[in-house]
């Protein structure tokens, strides 16, 4: 077979070389086309649900959210497998879908289900969100800000407002976490004899500011033909404005923020830093420990 195949080809040397430059015309043409992935999607279409509890532990996680929004989802048309993980404060459900489900669809199918789920699930928690859409090999590369003149809490900033904002600018970038450093925040530490006091409580204190640091609509106003919009700003926006907010009034003067409480900013609390987690997490669905990209 092998000498038949050579003998034509050297009789007919000039269909084989004609043939030779056809193939690589159209190699040529179409490799030019050819998307190219260094990191192949090897995973079926994926939607990951993110539920937040604070205070909650991994058990009660696991029974009061994770179980009932598994059983949400178990019906949707496509899915393929459910897997689940459960720690302290937050629930991660993942739902694959058959490998000839769109992406696009199956989110839409899954959010379709989420009114359902969100109303099953106790106060404590917060509304599940969908996770951008990423595969098992979307974690590209960790990006690292140091400095010897910038503290913890301005590099953390600058890698949220500045760093994260210019990634998610790039096509094809889904996701960016900033990790590490000291987030910054407002921190009102009480005064325990102060609010005894003035016979206030920290919830009082709390519902106080909540209330008297935000914007208020306040209609429209018509003047000569022109419409303008009336608003209110109310909302604090630095450590002398929080400390001014009143809270309640005694014998006819208002008791502000400042008079039961000192007003700062500082880093906030990050797990692992002066606290541990003596319960494991709950994981269900997999003997391997789920993983997301």
């Amino acid at each position: 077979m092998i000498d038949a195949i050579l003998r034509a080809s050297l009789g007919h040397r000039a269909v084989v070389l004609v043939l030779s430059a056809l193939l690589l015309a159209v190699g040529t043409y179409r490799l030019r086309g050819m998307r190219v992935d260094v990191f192949p999607d090897l995973s079926a279409p994926r939607v990951t649900l993110v539920t937040e509890a604070a205070g909650l532990a991994p058990t009660e996680v696991e029974q009061l959210i994770t179980f009932p929004l598994e059983t949400t989802v178990q019906g949707i048309a496509g899915t393929r497998r459910v897997r689940a993980a459960a720690a302290a404060g937050i629930s991660i459900v993942w739902v694959e879908f058959d490998w000839d489900t769109p992406g696009p669809l199956a989110r839409q199918r899954v959010m379709e289900r989420l009114p359902e789920a969100a109303a099953r699930l106790p106060p404590e928690a917060e509304a599940p969100v969908l996770a951008p859409p990423s595969s098992v090999m979307g974690e590209i590369a960790f990006v690292a800000l140091t400095s010897e003149a910038l503290a913890p809490m301005e590099l953390r900033r600058i890698a949220e407002r500045d760093v994260r904002r210019r990634l998610l600018a790039v096509p094809g970038v889904s996701q960016v976490v900033a990790l590490g450093g000291e987030e910054r925040q407002y921190q009102i530490l009480l005064d325990p004899q102060r609010l005894r006091r003035f016979g206030l409580t920290g919830t009082e204190v709390a519902r106080a500011i909540e209330h008297g640091s935000r914007n208020a609509p306040g209609g429209y106003v018509g003047e000569a033909g022109q419409e303008s919009v009336v608003r209110v700003l109310g909302r604090a926006r630095g450590e002398a404005e929080l400390a001014a907010i009143r809270i309640a009034s005694r014998d006819g003067a208002p008791v502000r923020v400042d008079d039961v409480a000192t007003v700062s900013v500082g880093p906030a609390h990050r797990r692992g830093a002066g606290s541990f987690n003596a319960r494991p997490a709950v994981q269900r669905g997999s003997n391997i420990p789920p993983r997301e990209g």
